[in-house]
């Protein structure tokens, strides 16, 4: 997807958590229109929801390396 063609309608949402932004979320339509309420809504906790799951899979890997690490018997000071 082209920066410079991208519709004419724009929703974006950061990927956010806590104050951490990971990105942001787009949804784009090539008709120009407004997203209504509910649309908005569902989009910004599907943004929120997306955030939660990159943290987890942060949090994933780095006890999969600790665990690894561990493992080795290398002391951590």
């Amino acid at each position: 997807l082209s920066a410079a063609v991208v519709g004419d309608a724009v929703a974006a949402f950061p990927l956010k958590l806590k104050e951490r932004i990971w990105g942001y979320l787009c949804f784009f339509s090539k008709k120009e229109r407004e997203f209504s309420a509910e649309e908005l809504d569902f989009l910004s906790a599907l943004a929120a929801q997306v955030a939660v799951a990159i943290h987890n899979a942060e949090l994933y890997a780095g006890t999969v390396a600790l665990a690894k690490f561990l493992m080795r018997g290398e002391v951590i000071e």
